[in-house]
């Protein structure tokens, strides 16, 4: 009859909603890692590449002009389209700087408030390759305890998932961000 028709088609809708629930939800993850992994890896590289140099800046000059030694130091994982830009595994911009002199950094941009949580969560405690000095998120300095300043605004690292998500229904947190408008830079030493 109609009815015992509508309620396969319900029972079936209902087990379809759920695996491509399971197969979102891996691939976001899947997501997150690769991300991660490209903040190590990309650090890796200017870290290893720079071992000769008195700083980074070549370094950081040849990977953003998109020089043939400057592609070859940029992970495969990420993308530089025919302008140099560089782009994460989310799809946005990826910026490297010198913020100051012996430090160079990675910007991650047009992150979601999910993808900006995640990352910021990053575990940078048992890193053996690269030397991280701080974490921007969205404005808000963190850095390890010996370079975090309270009265200057800058808090001691690891970064704490009340901080970034939000203690309450009306504390958004660091990542409060609509849309893709989180942004994350690791600053290294």
């Amino acid at each position: 009859s109609m009815i015992e028709v509508m309620g396969y088609m319900a029972a079936v809708m209902a087990i379809i909603a759920g695996v491509s629930k399971i197969i979102t939800g891996s691939y976001n993850q899947y997501k997150l890692s690769k991300a991660s992994i490209q903040v190590s890896d990309l650090a890796g590289a200017i870290v290893k590449s720079s071992t000769v140099d008195p700083n980074y800046d070549d370094i950081i000059k040849s990977i953003k002009d998109g020089t043939k030694e400057g592609r070859r130091l940029l992970p495969t994982s990420f993308k530089m389209n025919s302008s140099n830009k560089i782009y994460h595994a989310f799809g946005g911009e990826v910026t490297l700087g010198i913020p100051e002199a012996g430090k160079f950094s990675i910007t991650f941009l047009s992150l979601t408030r999910e993808q900006c949580i995640e990352l910021g969560m990053k575990e940078w405690i048992n890193n053996k390759v690269v030397d991280l000095y701080g974490i921007t998120i969205n404005g808000h300095d963190w850095a390890w305890p010996i370079y975090a300043d309270a009265a200057s605004g800058i808090s001691a690292l690891p970064t704490k998932r009340s901080a970034l998500a939000g203690a309450s229904v009306s504390d958004q947190g660091q990542c409060d961000k609509s849309g893709k408008g989180n942004s994350i830079m690791w600053i290294f030493n």
